[in-house]
């Protein structure tokens, strides 16, 4: 009996078996150590000299960091695939013994038992792969020491690359190993690599997506994408800084959560644990069969069935806007699927009627899925917080135009530190939320139960409440405007939506009106607009004393709480011919005390103001048109102060 315990021999084994692997996978050691070079520091490196010797602007210290920023996160767009190619190159080349019956005899009576075979060859795959991977990161971390990058900010955001670079790379390894291991050829290996890795996020996303068109409340959340879509793919998951870096809040400093990195970690160790069990398990007949252990093949053509069967459904409702299509498409999309996946993982049709038993098992799952969402999904589609339960509530309207608030100085340049968020607090203002909200929903239960697939359209209106237990509640619905209705009263979406946008503290921390003060903004334009949506006349920007400002703002928020301007898109508008005004915001603003200060957490330093700059005024926005009348700024003639 071969004993499992580590001892002396034990060692000798593992440490001759990693010597043996590592000079087989040596050339490609290089070879990926050369390319990374290239793609890496050398490029770096012309890219600094660049910035730092061909800057058109004053060259500052903010340039400088910002520059290592972007050149770093561009550059590992094209570095992550590369080793992720050499991590499969190299676990076939090292582990593809096991798959041929020759070698699998020869290496099994070899004096080294499986354990440290297997152990020694990892080690040599991972070294291969690493050692390249650390060299190139140090020789980044020289050059931007020479330029004299921030070494406390830049550096960190490098090194938490490079830490996750290597962390994924050893997951994608040991994933590859684990494969190779259950799997009966390197074909077959190579393929449930690409297979899980693929099938496995599109199907959470697909399903995402479908759940969302059918049960009122749910949407694709962004929340989704960057964990449970990747929890178990680690060649997808590899990716996840890139996302970060490409965010449009992103802040240099972010990085994926500790909670992310502990997960990887342990996944990759028992990953390594299951391989090791598995192999000392593998029978050696295995070798040039499909499977060693079936399981993940059944796994991952359920997966790809039900991917592209959910998937190809709703391409086909999306595209034909029938739900009819949805189902044609669910049905021959995973047949197809079903069937490719069996012919290649068999080599042929001989065990296709077999493994037709397991295409029933998707349809039944199928089918169960569908209809505990079009049923309810045990309550969530009516399931509202009680007003004595919520702290707050958050409003967001895809519809809006967002409002985004960033530092414009020191080493934070371009950080965003805020957003405009409709938030209400008040107690009756929660109620008339809660009550407004309740309505739309019963409405949808009796008209629309048991629900079924829609699509569920570009733009959404949610409401998060923020309950006093520290838990959250979202719900957010497609907004969809029935053509040629002008009352909003006959459309249970815009009903909600116009009931919530009238209470008065929605309005006043969702318009940027209510937080400007008149050093935020230099000039004013007025124009007026016919039905051609053209410009009446050219309007010169109006430069107005601190008093006239405040007058302006005064008139429009108060014509703003009488429904008489829009600051965002509204469908039902009857009037065709408005004045329209337009701030052109201050650069480097330095904030006051006051609503604005506040939201920002009492930030001291300067910002700009991105977002929303015009406003619609209608014929019964009278204080504002009384103080453009006042000042003569309507007439052509109105020149700039």
């Amino acid at each position: 009996m071969t004993s499992t315990i580590f001892s002396a021999d034990s060692w000798k084994e593992f440490t001759i078996t990693f010597r043996l692997a590592l000079k087989k996978v040596r050339g490609m050691m290089g070879l990926l150590a050369l390319l990374l070079f290239i793609v890496f520091p050398m490029v770096f490196m012309v890219a600094m000299w660049n910035v730092q010797n061909n800057h058109q602007e004053a060259f500052t210290q903010e340039t400088l960091d910002s520059a290592c920023f972007g050149y770093i996160s561009f550059i590992l767009i094209f570095i992550i695939p590369l080793i992720l190619i050499f991590t499969v190159v190299v676990a076939v080349m090292l582990f593809s013994y096991l798959h041929r019956k020759r070698s699998v005899d020869l290496f099994h009576s070899l004096p080294i038992r499986r354990t440290p075979m297997l152990l020694g060859r990892y080690c040599a795959g991972l070294t291969a792969l690493l050692v390249p991977v650390i060299l190139n990161f140090v020789l980044v971390f020289a050059i931007g020491f020479s330029y004299h990058v921030n070494l406390q900010y830049s550096f960190h955001f490098v090194f938490n690359r490079m830490f996750w670079t290597l962390l994924m790379t050893a997951a994608a390894l040991t994933f590859s190993v684990f494969m190779a291991v259950c799997s009966g050829t390197s074909f077959d290996m190579v393929l449930s690599i690409i297979g899980v890795n693929a099938a496995y996020p599109l199907l959470i996303y697909v399903s995402d997506v479908l759940a969302s068109c059918i049960l009122p409340g749910l949407r694709v959340t962004a929340a989704l994408k960057s964990t449970i879509l990747t929890a178990f793919s680690p060649f997808a998951a590899a990716f996840l800084p890139l996302c970060a870096s490409y965010r449009s809040e992103w802040n240099p400093a972010d990085g994926v959560s500790a909670g992310f990195y502990i997960w990887w970690i342990l996944c990759t160790l028992l990953l390594l644990g299951a391989s090791v069990l598995l192999c000392r398990k593998r029978k050696s007949e295995c070798a040039e069969s499909n499977f060693a252990f079936p399981i993940p093949k059944i796994i991952i053509r359920f997966m790809v069935t039900a991917v592209a069967g959910i998937g190809f459904g709703l391409m086909l409702m999306f595209a034909t806007g029938m739900q009819a299509s949805f189902f044609i498409g669910v049905v021959s999309g995973s047949l197809a699927a079903h069937i490719v996946a069996e012919a290649l993982y068999s080599r042929g049709f001989q065990h296709m009627r077999k493994s037709f038993s397991w295409y029933g098992v998707f349809a039944a799952s199928f089918v169960v899925f569908y209809a505990v969402l079009a049923t309810g999904f045990f309550g969530y589609d009516t399931r509202i917080p009680n007003a004595v339960e919520v702290q707050s509530v958050s409003v967001a309207d895809s519809e809006d135009h967002d409002i985004y608030f960033y530092t414009t100085s020191g080493s934070e340049h371009f950080r965003k530190i805020g957003e405009l968020s409709p938030t209400i607090q008040e107690r009756k203002n929660i109620e008339k939320v809660l009550t407004a909200h309740r309505a739309f929903v019963e409405n949808n239960r009796e008209t629309r139960f048991p629900y079924s697939v829609n699509d569920m359209g570009y733009s959404s209106f949610t409401l998060t409440y923020h309950l006093k237990n520290g838990g959250v509640v979202v719900r957010s619905y497609p907004r969809f405007h029935i053509q040629g209705k002008k009352d909003t009263d006959q459309n249970p979406w815009d009903k909600m939506i116009k009931q919530i946008n009238g209470i008065q503290e929605y309005q006043e921390t969702a318009n940027i009106l209510f937080y400007l003060e008149p050093e935020y903004f230099e000039s004013v334009s007025i124009s007026s607009v016919a039905k051609d949506d053209k410009s009446l006349a050219e309007a010169s920007p109006l430069v107005l004393t601190r008093n006239e400002k405040k007058e302006l703002l005064e008139a429009l928020r108060q014509d703003c709480l009488n429904g008489a301007v829009d600051y965002k898109y509204n469908p039902y508008r009857d009037e065709t011919n408005y004045l329209q005004v337009n701030f052109r915001y201050a650069d480097s603003i330095t904030l006051k005390d006051g609503k604005l200060k506040t939201l920002l957490g009492g930030y001291s330093g300067k910002i700009d103001i991105a977002g929303t700059s015009s406003f619609d005024l209608y014929s019964n926005a009278t204080n504002t048109r009384a103080v453009i009348e006042k000042y003569g700024w309507d007439k052509p003639t109105s020149a700039a102060k």
